[in-house]
Order: C-alpha cells, then structure tokens, then sequence
C-alpha cells in the first residue's frame, strides 16, 4: 500500500493551486521553494526473516537521489537504498527527497514523502545436526549432540532444539545426550519447534551403533594425480583402495595407451578418480566417446572400486589374506552409491561382492559372496544390502555350493513396494543354494574387501568434453562410509 505524507501541505497545496490558474505567476510551477516534484516508489513486496536485505526502487522527477529511512526500526533497519528485516512484524519504510539544486541547475521543491508498507514474514530455517557415521559403544554409552538452528543465510538463529529417537532398542535420549542401548541404526531426530520469527523445522541423523568398520572416509593425500587405473588409495582407517574403470575403446584410443582392462594415466579425462578434501567420497570417472560405442564389444566394459577392511591393502595371493573382520550377528552391509541418470532408467543392477580370507593356495581365488544392488535413483543415495541375499559366486576349493555373477546379475528389478518377483528369485536354485552356503562362509572366514561393480554399462548418459565432442558418462560414485552392521 502507497500513503503519502503531506509534511509540506500548505505551501505545495498553494503551488498546485497556482499552477492551476494563468494570474498566480505564469504557470510554470516555479516557486520560492523551487519547481514541484513527485515519487514514485515502487513496492518492494513482502520480505521473508533471515534472507538478507531487500534492494528498494524509488525515484524522483527531478533525477535526484531519494532517500530511504525506517518507521519502524524494531522491525526493519535502512542502510542506503536496502532494508535488512530484524523480525516479524509491519515495516514502514519512507522515501523521501529533500529538494535542492539538480544537476542541471534547477531548483527544486522537497518532495511529498511516500510511504511503503510491507510484511516481514517468519523465515524458515533448518536444523543442522552433527553426528558421525559410527559409535562405538566400548568407547562411551552416552554421546553429547550438537544441533544448532540456522537460517536461511546459514547463520545461527540461537533457538533451541530438542531430540527425540525412532529406535528405542538401539538408542534413547538422555536431555542433549545420545544413550547407547544395543547394535543397530539409530535414528536421530533433532527439532526446532519455531517462534514468532521462524517456522518449526527438523532433520533426521542416522548413526550406525557397534558395526563391522570397512571403511569411514577416503584419505585424499593418497590420491596422486587420480590418473589412470590405481591401487595407491588408502582409508582414512589404512585400507587399501582399488580403482579400475575400463571400457574396450580406450585401448584403441589414438594415444595408444590403452590396456586390456586397465586405465592408462595418459588418457586423461577419459578415466580418473576424484576424492573430496574431507574425503567422504570417491568418484571413479569412465567417459568414453560417442562413436567407440558402437564397436563389435561395446558392452565390454566395467567400473569399479575395491575398498579393504582397516590395514589391508591387498589380497595375498597365494594363501590366506590376514587381518580380516569377521562376520557374527550383523544383517547387513551399509554404504552410500551414485550412478548416472542413464544408468538408473535400465532397472540393471551393479554387483556388491565381499571377498574373504579364504584362498585356494593356488593363487588368486579368495572365497566371493555377491549380491544385486538396484539403483534408487541418481545422485548419492544409502543403501543397506542385507547379508541374506549374497550368494557364493567363487568358492575357491571349498566345496560350497555356488552360482555364477551373470546369474546374480540376471536377476529380476528389485522394487521395494513389490518386492515378490525379486525375492521369489533368490529361493530359487542355483541362488538358493548359493546363498545357504554363502551364510556359512561368511560367518567361517573373515572378510577383507569390499568390491562395487558396474559390469554392464548402459551408455544412454550424454555430455561434451571440453571440446564439444560427445561423451558418454558412466561414473560411479562410493561413499567413504562402509560397514556391516
């Protein structure tokens, strides 16, 4: 709403009155006090608390500046031409201008002040909870939490929060503490109800109780130049890291470097590997050209990382890999993925494997149990695989009952609203079996690697390299949290 302010009533009304009769001074709207002008400010619209200042237009006929200043100082403050909102409320913010010379030298009359009149409406704001991926409850039974109310500029609005728990068996809130009550998944829930500036809002932590540590977070220093095919990445807990992205055209690239399933350094951003410098992920990059996939093998073709449990770096070859974690009551395995948007829309899954200590001593068969894992979605998203669907797919001398990956990997879509078709398929031999028979080794031999594979590429992804030629974008993402739990 516009509400003029008539500071200079008598003297502007006489003016007006003048110029409205030919025998008050000619007409001209000329004055003691200058030339008459006016206004015009324009509504800025409501404001929203906590996201900044709100820029104001005004201007004046005279082409001088206008000037801004706040009725209501509690609610809204002015600085120039922007108004910063302080609270809820009715701000009432006046444009004024003064007169005075322009700068063409005419003389001007002050202005009629206008006033503007808008809302500061509540501001949202979002609840930022800092929990980490693991506890361990032979360190502490009680955990403090940190949560803080920000706004939505990422500052601290100071409101308090509350916390509450959805799985009471694995943990309870003691006031601003986390009680440890068993093993398990432990969701969070930290509140901020609002007040008169803000409007409620909440967020949902999840913290894995007494899991089977594979691995919490990539160690960026061992990256290298992230060229090429590598084993030199380490865990921030010392495991050893493996990544292998290849496709059967970069071994016929112009350059000539390409191996048989290997990613040479020198093919550049066709395949490489990035690390975030709080190390919590890892990307394995395989772009490869348009016109390679269309070869007699182009579905040759895999990505993949091979992360190690804590202190191993590598498989021994010949005999028993040491220094494994063994399985006893735990349900699942845990991690976070992300694929390309292509790659979601074939409903094909990647394969999870965990290879075990147990070699043949022959040399490089170690014992592999594998499982589907069907995309959610794009973008990093968790997934919890539960240990009951991997199968043995290399027994290695053992004996065990086993199946092959195309088998694993043939399996029906997986869809959690109708899971029938999915889970009707695992109860049938040769999975069936294999999985009996997976169950047995898993809890006999420890596990030493986890392995997430991308072995059957669906290049419907497109982007352009830096120049402007066509790729296709298989990257596979893994997050640095993975556990068994």
């Amino acid at each position: 709403m516009k509400q003029k302010v008539f500071r200079h009533g008598p003297k502007l009304t006489a003016l007006a009155a003048c110029a409205a009769l030919a025998a008050c001074g000619g007409g001209g709207g000329d004055g003691s006090s200058g030339k008459l002008q006016t206004i015009t400010f324009a509504f800025p619209g409501n404001a929203t608390l906590g996201v900044g200042a709100v820029k104001l237009d005004a201007s004046a006929t005279s082409g001088m500046p206008v000037q801004f200043t706040s009725g209501t100082p509690d609610v809204c403050t002015v600085s120039g031409d922007a108004v910063t909102p302080l609270k809820a409320g009715s701000c009432v913010i006046t444009a004024s201008q003064p007169g005075g010379q322009s700068a063409d030298g005419a003389t001007w009359a002050p202005a009629d002040a206008i006033n503007e009149v808008f809302n500061v409406v509540k501001g949202t704001q979002t609840v930022q909870l800092v929990l980490p991926n693991s506890l361990q409850s032979t360190d502490s039974l009680t955990v403090p939490l940190t949560a803080k109310a920000k706004n939505a500029l990422g500052a601290d609005n100071g409101l308090p929060i509350t916390y509450a728990v959805t799985t009471p068996a694995v943990c309870s809130i003691n006031g601003s503490n986390l009680e440890l009550k068993g093993k398990g998944l432990c969701a969070v829930t930290a509140s901020q109800a609002g007040s008169t500036d803000y409007e409620p809002a909440q967020t949902l932590g999840i913290v894995a109780v007494d899991p089977v540590l594979v691995a919490d977070g990539f160690d960026p220093a061992t990256l290298g130049t992230g060229a090429g095919s590598t084993t030199a990445i380490r865990t921030k807990q010392g495991g050893g890291v493996s990544v292998n992205a290849w496709h059967w055209s970069i071994g016929q690239d112009a350059i000539g470097n390409g191996g048989w399933e290997n990613c040479d350094p020198k093919l550049g951003d066709w395949c490489y590997q990035q690390i975030p410098a709080d190390g919590t992920a890892l990307t394995s990059a395989l772009h490869t050209k348009q016109s390679a996939n269309a070869g007699w093998d182009n579905g040759s073709a895999f990505n993949r990382v091979d992360i190690f449990v804590p202190g191993v770096t590598s498989l021994v070859w010949d005999k028993d890999t040491p220094g494994g974690k063994q399985v006893t009551t735990e349900q699942s395995l845990i991690f976070s993925a992300g694929v390309s948007d292509g790659r979601v829309t074939t409903k094909k899954p990647l394969h999870v494997e965990l290879v075990l200590s147990k070699n043949d001593g022959k040399g490089g068969c170690n014992v592999t149990l594998s499982a589907p894992l069907f995309p959610a979605g794009t973008g990093m998203r968790s997934y919890a695989i539960p240990l009951s669907w991997f199968a043995t797919t290399a027994s290695c001398g053992t004996g065990a009952a086993s199946t092959s990956l195309d088998t694993v990997r043939g399996l029906p879509f997986y869809d959690p609203a109708a899971p029938d078709a999915f889970l009707a398929a695992l109860d049938k031999d040769p999975l069936k079996s294999a999985r009996a028979s997976a169950a047995t080794l898993l809890k006999t031999y420890p596990t030493v690697q986890v392995r997430i594979r991308d072995h059957s590429l669906q290049f419907s992804t497109t982007s352009k390299d830096s120049k402007q030629n066509l790729i296709f974008n298989n990257d596979l993402k893994v997050g640095g949290f993975v556990a068994l739990l």
